[in-house]
């Protein structure tokens, strides 16, 4: 009954924590939820018609294979933003009016990097003042903010994903747990489809450097830890 309750005490911090998360962000982008405001930058240039044309592609059950706005057209596959079209948040954009969709996607990034950076400090055992403050870090950084002042939303529906990684993949490690190790590979995944191969390829060798490390200390610390060493390998 004890173990009950404290797990119900559990949740329902984590449910402030998120809904917390989540104020901040409305807090912090209060002049664009209205969706008369859109950030300038590469959103206006180049997301928006982008975006624009794939609605108009995809509402009319058409391939969305050939640009006939660039030039004399231009096969819309050798571009490396093709891949972002496929991302699996885009269902957004056919909810939403497009101004309206940029905008919201913006919050709920914030909230999916704030979320999970505290549950990843959380993880590595801090406390939850502790958790809350990195997760603040993390999405109040110079390199997600500047993503979004300049436009560049493709780099940061990229990066915000790297926490939850992590997460999974610790808990792979912790918890001899495969389901883990293949969910860390499944948001690994949602990142690629974000649009940016920088971040993605760059996030791979972090990634890469991570496990290894990771195997080379159960290795040493736990010479029969052998399982452990098999989930990491599953990722």
């Amino acid at each position: 009954m004890r173990e009950n309750n404290k797990n119900i005490k559990c949740w329902q911090l984590n449910f402030f924590i998120i809904a917390l998360f989540l104020l901040l962000a409305f807090v912090f982008f209060r002049k664009i939820i209205s969706g008369k405001y859109i950030f300038y930058g590469s959103d206006m240039f180049y997301y928006y018609p982008l975006r624009t044309y794939w609605l108009e592609q995809v509402k009319n059950f058409r391939l969305f294979l050939w640009n006939p706005y660039v030039f004399s057209g231009s096969p819309v596959s050798s571009n490396s933003s093709f891949i972002s079209m496929f991302y699996p948040l885009n269902f957004i954009f056919l909810i939403l009016p497009i101004t309206e969709a940029f905008n919201f996607m913006l919050i709920i990034h914030f909230v999916i990097a704030s979320s999970f950076m505290y549950f990843l400090a959380r993880e590595f055992d801090y406390g939850v003042f502790s958790a809350f403050v990195s997760a603040i870090t993390f999405i109040f950084s110079a390199s997600l903010v500047t993503m979004v002042s300049v436009g560049a939303i493709d780099i940061l529906y990229a990066i915000v994903w790297l926490p939850a990684i992590l997460l999974f993949l610790k808990k792979a490690s912790d918890k001899d747990s495969i389901f883990y190790a293949l969910f860390a590979g499944l948001i690994f995944g949602i990142m690629g489809l974000s649009g940016h191969p920088q971040v993605f390829v760059f996030t791979l060798y972090f990634l890469g450097l991570y496990t290894l490390l990771t195997l080379i200390h159960l290795l040493f610390a736990k010479p029969n830890n052998y399982y452990k060493l098999k989930i990491l390998l599953y990722f």
